[in-house]
């Protein structure tokens, strides 16, 4: 029993450090978002909620997702923002545009059915 405890503290030892180096590498200089990440995520592993094995999963996939989806932007000498992509980056090959006010759809009132002005 000691064994399987010691060998489960080990793999999450491991799985709270690797997520600490993605956290380093995908927040790079950003010292203030790595504070806060560090802080949440020994906060996690303190609590214990999810048990080691639940953990450890959910660290991986906090990790992937870091790797895949977050970009760090910084502005170069020529006043525009670059990033840094990676082989993990997930690319997606369209892109949904964001409108914070879409214009209001027009009802036609000309006819009963509301399908069509004649």
């Amino acid at each position: 029993k000691s064994f399987a405890i010691n060998m489960a503290s080990s793999a999450v030892r491991q799985a709270y450090r690797t997520l600490l180096r993605t956290q380093k590498s995908v927040f790079g200089q950003d010292q203030a978002v790595r504070v806060v990440a560090l802080a949440k995520t020994r906060a996690e592993f303190r609590s214990g909620e999810r048990g080691p094995e639940e953990g450890i999963k959910h660290a991986e996939e906090v990790g992937k997702f870091l790797r895949q989806h977050l970009l760090q932007a910084k502005m170069n000498d020529r006043g525009n923002y670059a990033v840094k992509i990676t082989p993990e980056t997930e690319r997606k090959r369209t892109y949904e545009p964001i409108v914070s006010n879409p214009a209001p759809k027009k009802i036609c009132t000309c006819n009963p059915n509301g399908d069509g002005c004649g």
